[in-house]
């Protein structure tokens, strides 16, 4: 077992190592996001927030699979990360995770709300919108444009 202060350092060392991949990855081993003050991060199936003032580690969640997604939002008030079966949003030092379908890509849509792109090979795939604030998830439209299509790396929405 790592104390806290050891398992941060072993964290963030390897993070340093890492490219930032954005919001969107493929690798089980993955940084989503770097700030000034926040790293937002996967191992495996892992899903960890680092606070880099405060050297803390939070354990955001374990995903099926692995961590698709993450965002540090733009004031760095909150983060998500987004896989298979679910999401979790870190806000006000709490964690809530979303059972959902399968989170195959997320992006701020405002100060307190994010965007969660439902993966667009499943069927009737929507594009979802998520309040931080509030804890309300609410369905934005329809996203249909990957039906029958093969898979890509690269999903424009």
């Amino acid at each position: 077992m790592f104390t806290e202060t050891e398992l941060f350092e072993r964290l963030y060392q390897g993070a340093l190592k890492m490219p930032c991949t954005g919001s969107r990855t493929i690798h089980s081993d993955a940084k989503f996001a770097h700030t000034d003050q926040l790293i937002l991060m996967s191992l495996s199936e892992n899903a960890y927030l680092l606070n880099l003032s405060l050297q803390k580690v939070t354990y955001l969640d374990w995903f099926y699979g692995d961590v698709l997604c993450g965002i540090i939002s733009h004031d760095e008030t909150w983060a998500a990360v987004g896989g298979y079966q679910s999401f979790a949003v870190w806000h006000n030092g709490s964690i809530q995770t979303i059972a959902f379908s399968s989170a195959h890509d997320l992006r701020q849509s405002g100060p307190d709300t994010l965007l969660v792109l439902e993966d667009p090979w499943f069927e009737d795939p929507h594009v979802w919108e998520y309040n931080v604030r509030t804890k309300v998830l609410a369905k934005v439209r329809p996203f249909p444009d990957y039906a029958g299509k093969p898979f890509t790396g690269n999903v424009i929405w």
